[in-house]
Parts: structure tokens; C-alpha cells; sequence
């Protein structure tokens, strides 16, 4: 597979196959990948801001008020910034994407009311069953 990247060709990868590519995933307990790109796969569902805010909690960094208060403020947003280089990357309209997305959304994660995807559960108990 690295000789495949070397060469310039292009990799897609959903489920295992993505979580493989990077040094780990945690979205079945701890996994090691093979570590063609830096970084770890988490589980869908939660999104970076409460996941780096839960290790801060750990790590006494943080208290779960404060945690809260970036959840609050930054879970959800989009990464803008890198959108339009993934889908040309992937060369596919920015419809086909948000398609896939809503297909492989989990539906005990998820629930989409007036057209607009919400989590279930969030750590401040604002999701749509908390």
C-alpha cells in the first residue's frame, strides 16, 4: 500500500479501511493502524472539542463546568477550511458527500428533526432525548 501512495495513487478508505490508515482508532476500544498519516480515528458521535476536553478533564487541566463551556461554544462546527481540498481530492460534489454522510450516520447517535442532523445525547444534556 505504501509503494501504491508513492506512486502517486489515490486512496479512499471508509470504515476499517480508513481507521486503518492512521497510527490508531479508538472507536472500538484502543486500536493501532499502520500509520500512513498521523493521528487517531474516534468514534463517530463525539465530536474533537469533547473528546480533547474529556483527556483535559483527566489530565486536571479542566474542570467538567469548563469543559462544558467549549462543548457548548465549538462541538459541531465545520471544518471549512479543508472542505473544498477533500472534495476535490475525492472529485465528487459537495451533494454526494453530505449524502454519504447522512447514509452512514448512525441512527442511536443521530436524529435528523426539520431537515437538520442533532446529536441525541451531549455532555451539556442539550441532545434531542437527553
Amino acid at each position: 500500500m505504501i509503494n501504491f501512495l508513492e506512486k502517486g495513487s489515490k486512496l479512499f478508505g471508509i470504515c476499517l479501511g480508513m481507521q486503518l490508515m492512521f497510527e490508531s482508532s479508538e472507536e472500538h476500544g484502543k486500536s493501532s493502524g499502520l500509520g500512513l498519516f498521523k493521528g487517531k480515528v474516534i468514534k463517530f458521535g463525539i465530536g474533537r472539542t469533547t473528546y480533547d476536553a474529556s483527556q483535559e478533564i483527566r489530565n486536571n487541566h479542566i474542570t467538567r463546568d469548563g469543559a462544558k463551556v467549549l462543548a457548548h461554544r465549538f462541538e459541531g462546527e465545520f471544518p471549512d477550511k479543508y472542505f473544498s481540498e477533500v472534495i476535490e481530492y475525492l472529485k465528487i460534489k459537495e451533494k454526494t458527500f453530505f449524502k454519504w454522510c447522512d447514509d452512514f450516520r448512525s441512527p442511536h447517535l443521530w436524529i435528523k428533526k426539520k431537515r437538520k442532523w442533532k446529536l441525541r445525547h451531549n455532555v451539556n444534556k442539550t441532545g434531542e432525548d437527553d
